[in-house]
């Protein structure tokens, strides 16, 4: 019995003991301490969790990223394939898919071949701008010369209704048998058509109105344009003396002038100084004319420095005293004493 007392006793000591224990250890301080300690272990348990759904879910999303990524990437590469996008718009897209997977380890190739496609679209482009260029310098070109042929075309209509119309002009002037025309009673296009056709315009004295006057003056032949203007001068001339007719030009041997006074045929021969100096020549057209038309010709020198060289061989006359030697011609009463 008394060992039964004594183990009650130890037994009521030790839940006494426990009790204070536990008073003890439940006091406000560790009550604190051990919520603290639980709010850390259940917010490390929920932070474990969230690291285990995320990296689940992570690497759940980084492969439907990465196979996102690989089928965009196969998709422009047929689009571009089929010609449903142009060249630009594939280089941007090309542009925008590399910076997106720069990142992704995993499509490190796919990124390289990318930029092998982006410097060969890019050089691709640069070549299509530089053909457009040249294509577009081509049509210009092209444009141009075809805007030549059109001017060039119509230059040649226009020239050609000028040629037909010139061509009218100078068969009305009768070019052919007149050398010589007055100025002041040309129109503009009568003095344009001549001066394409080879007539040059000069201030010559006239013997008949005995003054310069503007003409224009095509020779004939090796004739001076002084010679050719002097015996169209001398023709109107004689057209003007009353009884003188059948007025013809000679453009070989003969004399320049002929015509007929009173049923007697008449010489007018123009003579520049050329003769002076061939003697022989000279000679033999003098022998001509005094055979042909005997004390009826008349040498008419274009200057008045000839004028005494020339006298010796027959009746000679300066232009200025043309007419009133002509007169003394006519009249057969000359004696080789012109008027000078």
């Amino acid at each position: 019995m008394a060992v039964l007392y004594l183990n009650l006793d130890k037994i009521h000591n030790f839940e006494n003991q426990i009790s204070i224990s536990l008073t003890n250890f439940f006091t406000l301080k560790n009550i604190i301490f051990l919520a603290i300690v639980l709010a850390i272990c259940i917010y490390l348990i929920w932070r474990g969790i969230i690291a285990i759904r995320n990296a689940y879910y992570g690497n759940k999303n980084r492969k439907s990223n990465i196979s996102h990524h690989y089928w965009r990437i196969r998709d422009i590469l047929i689009e571009f394939r089929d010609r449903k996008i142009g060249l630009e718009e594939f280089i941007q897209a090309l542009k925008r898919d590399i910076s997106c997977i720069s990142g992704i380890a995993e499509l490190k190739e796919d990124r390289d071949m990318l930029k092998l496609k982006l410097f060969e679209a890019e050089k691709e482009l640069i070549k299509q701008k530089h053909e457009k260029s040249l294509d577009y310098i081509r049509i210009r070109k092209y444009q141009e010369q075809k805007e030549i042929e059109e001017l060039e075309k119509r230059k040649r209509l226009i020239k050609g209704g000028l040629e037909n119309d010139k061509r009218e002009i100078l068969f009305k002037l009768d070019t052919c048998n007149n050398r010589v025309f007055e100025k002041d009673n040309l129109s503009k296009k009568e003095y344009q058509a001549l001066i394409e056709d080879g007539f040059k315009q000069v201030n010559e004295f006239c013997v008949l109105e005995k003054k310069r006057i503007p003409v224009l003056v095509k020779p004939f032949g090796n004739h001076t344009i002084p010679h050719e203007f002097l015996v169209w001068s001398v023709k109107r001339l004689i057209k003007k003396t009353a009884g003188i007719r059948k007025i013809r030009e000679h453009l070989t041997r003969d004399a320049d002038l002929t015509f007929e006074f009173k049923g007697k045929e008449f010489a007018l021969e123009i003579e520049k100084g050329e003769l002076l100096r061939k003697h022989k020549q000279l000679k033999e057209k003098i022998d001509d004319l005094n055979q042909e038309y005997p004390k009826r010709w008349m040498i008419i020198v274009s200057n008045r420095d000839f004028f005494t060289k020339y006298k010796k061989f027959g009746f000679t006359s300066t232009r200025k005293r043309l007419s009133e030697n002509l007169a003394k011609l006519l009249k057969d009463t000359h004696t080789k004493i012109p008027y000078v």
